[in-house]
């Protein structure tokens, strides 16, 4: 009986140590990721509102590859913005989110895309932006719309 027990409660700590290791974050197939990551790059109209305003801006964003991550170049009034995202898996249904963050003058910003697709498959991506390391009343929000459709 003392095997047994000791058997249990070996399996039991190797299991937490596995959940404890991959986190909480879902881990993603690899092929489409990469697949994701490809399908991404190019350049986007961009409609949005900032966090804890109501003021809405426009412009673009173009959107290239770098190994596992994507590199983000917004021009929105002017000013031009690099940051950076990864896609990574959301929900205990693995769906699949673009989380990006970028500084602009002495604040940082997250947010969290989903992904989607026009009627003609090309990319469309929406999400939340959020202040990152401090609280965020309500967020903002951000659509980008392929240029490739509006050149059709």
């Amino acid at each position: 009986m003392r095997r047994i027990v000791s058997a249990f409660l070996s399996l039991l700590f190797v299991l937490t140590a596995v959940v404890i290791a991959l986190g909480d974050q879902p881990v993603m197939d690899k092929e489409k990721e990469d697949f994701l990551l490809s399908s991404l790059a190019g350049s986007y109209h961009v409609i949005g509102r900032l966090p804890d305003s109501r003021k809405t801006y426009s412009g673009q964003m173009d959107i290239s590859r770098k190994g596992h991550k994507l590199v983000l170049e917004r021009k929105i009034n002017g000013v031009k913005i690099t940051g950076e995202a990864t896609v990574q898996s959301a929900t205990s249904d693995n769906v699949p989110v673009i989380r990006a963050a970028w500084k602009q003058g002495k604040t940082e910003y997250g947010a969290t895309y989903l992904l989607h697709t026009d009627l003609d498959n090309y990319p469309r991506l929406t999400g939340y932006i959020y202040y990152s390391g401090k609280e965020t009343g309500a967020p903002g929000m951000e659509a980008l719309f392929s240029k490739e459709t509006a050149s059709r």
